[in-house]
């Protein structure tokens, strides 16, 4: 009887002594793999910080332009000479936005870039006779705010909601500072320059 106890009691504290080290390597783990998540983060954050010089060229806007007379915005617009081949991350509605902005604003129209990070989608607002109206790059029409101004411009492209959302930027400088820790997304989102979609 002694010899079975003294038995069963060398097993509990090999089981114990087990389940000690199994515990104690699970821990280890644990830590390992935190640590490990700690330098992907940090060297994730140090590749999008450490290189944060602006890329938007010295005088982006000139502003010394103005629409050709009789001409206008929408014309102006609806001639403009960049390309329609929509390409998602790449020549998409933040980069067309952009484009559109930079040659409104450099022909002395006033004009927001706005994005919506809940819509995956970025526009602009271009100041006109009825005040600020959301233009859709992508399709190149206006989306004014209710029906009866979209039928006095001969339009039927109004929604008083989806182009409420977002925030407003009013220059491409303000979208750079807003976002400027995330400078290859920035880039890859709005840089339009130096491609060929002029």
């Amino acid at each position: 009887m002694a010899k079975d106890c003294e038995s069963k009691t060398k097993r509990c504290t090999i089981m114990v002594s087990i389940l000690t080290i199994i515990v104690l390597l699970n821990i280890a783990i644990q830590i390992i793999g935190m640590v490990g998540t700690v330098e992907i983060e940090k060297s994730h954050i140090s590749q999008n910080t450490s290189f944060s010089l602006n890329p938007i060229p010295d005088n982006y806007y000139n502003q010394s332009n103005t629409l050709p007379e009789g001409v206008t915005v929408s014309e102006f617009l609806n001639k403009g000479k960049w390309t329609d081949k929509y390409e998602k991350g790449g020549w998409d509605c933040s980069q067309m936005s952009a484009y559109t902005e930079f040659v409104l604003e450099n022909n002395g129209v006033h004009c927001i870039i706005v994005k919506s990070d809940k819509m995956e989608h970025a526009w602009v607002m271009v100041e006109t006779e009825d005040g600020l109206i959301a233009y859709e790059t992508t399709g190149r029409f206006y989306m004014y705010k209710d029906k009866m101004t979209a039928l006095r411009h001969g339009s039927n492209d109004y929604n008083a909601s989806f182009y409420t959302e977002g925030v407003r930027y009013e220059s491409i400088y303000d979208v750079w500072e807003d976002n400027k820790e995330y400078r290859d997304w920035f880039i890859s989102e709005f840089k339009w320059w130096g491609q060929n979609n002029e």
